[in-house]
């Protein structure tokens, strides 16, 4: 009866918290978008989205903390990434397991370095630096022990840039279903909720919140694993018009850019909502990655080179009581940050 009431209440807060990210959506331009960086090289690896896999990889809590468990107790995540031009992202996690539940404390930083400044009429005065930062706490237990667990994150996000402040509140909120006889997990998940609390200026901009759902399957007979993630359920229509693009194809009589038809539309913006990713074990310790972004292909590739922009891969693995992930993501032809995790469990060292 307690399991059952407990199930409840958490279902109850996770729809209550996923209506109000329904209101909240009402558009604008997004801010504090740190929150939507992959926290390991596992999770970029394979689209940078939601995961759903049960597994020993305790670098996954950040982003669905519906897989906390209390086998993690210990276990310290490390991530650092290398953008361009300056921009430097890292994280850090920390997993202990309590008898209500196991809880993630967790820090984030993103800095995009020193920038000159200048006045108005083009005199010198100096630098200035920009960057983004998030304290993060994160909670989760199992409600029906080894089928159905819930989780949550709150996080307080800041921004600093030049003399310009802002911070925020999100919370995550996530429920995962798994079946260890059919190698099969499925996770559903409510990401920044919450709101914009100090303003930059006057304009109000909102958190990049979405839904996602993310399944994986391991194959019986096969050394591997398919991830797909459905992500923006809210929000259909994903599709952006660039009428600045010269290749569109154009009526010959009016210049105009031909309208894509309702089908082309359909299936457009059906696979902008879809991420493939396949992961392959060929050996205990090792573990290759690979996944494909239909939807950051569009919106990232340049039109004359289109190039590898939407795919990413990776690499995890295992040497003694440490867990080493690379991956490199093509966000874009001028943009493939080089993704490195460092996982231990720092209670194997006591033994």
């Amino acid at each position: 009866m307690a399991c059952m009431r407990s199930f409840r209440i958490h279902l109850l807060v996770m729809l209550c918290l996923t209506g109000f990210w329904a209101v909240a959506q009402t558009g604008g331009t997004n801010v504090f978008n740190i929150l939507s960086l992959p926290s390991s090289a596992r999770q970029a690896a394979l689209g940078g989205r939601l995961l759903s896999v049960w597994d020993d990889d305790a670098a996954l809590a950040p982003v669905n903390p519906s897989l906390l468990r209390p086998e993690w107790d210990g276990s310290l995540n490390l991530q650092c990434v290398d953008y361009f031009s300056g921009a430097f992202y890292g994280n850090a996690d920390y997993l202990r397991s309590f008898r209500t539940g196991t809880f993630r404390f967790g820090v984030q930083a993103m800095g995009y370095g020193r920038f000159d400044a200048y006045d108005i009429y083009g005199n010198e005065e100096g630098s200035f630096s920009a960057g983004d930062y998030v304290l993060s706490a994160g909670y989760g237990r199992d409600i029906v022990p080894d089928k159905f667990s819930m989780g949550m994150n709150a996080k307080t996000v800041f921004s600093y840039y030049e003399t310009y402040f802002s911070a925020g509140l999100a919370v995550d909120v996530a429920a995962s279903y798994r079946d260890t006889a059919k190698a099969l997990c499925v996770s559903l998940a409510a990401v920044n909720i919450g709101a914009q609390l100090v303003r930059y200026a006057d304009e109000r901009e909102y958190l990049p919140l979405d839904v996602q759902l993310a399944v994986s399957r391991k194959l019986e007979h096969l050394p591997a694993r398919f991830h797909f993630v459905f992500h923006h359920l809210t929000q259909w229509n994903l599709r952006y018009n660039d009428p600045t693009d010269p290749y569109v194809e154009r009526d010959v009589q009016t210049k105009k850019p031909r309208e894509a038809s309702g089908v082309e539309r359909f299936v457009d913006n059906a696979f902008r909502h879809f991420i493939l990713g396949l992961e392959v074990q060929p050996a205990k310790a090792l573990s290759l990655q690979v996944a494909y972004n239909y939807d950051m292909r569009r919106e990232m590739r340049l039109y004359n080179k289109p190039a590898a922009v939407g795919l990413s891969y990776g690499v995890n693995l295992h040497i003694r009581k440490f867990s080493v992930q690379y991956a490199r993501v093509h966000n874009h032809l001028a943009s493939v940050p080089n993704c490195l995790t460092l996982s231990t469990n720092l209670n194997s060292f006591s033994h």
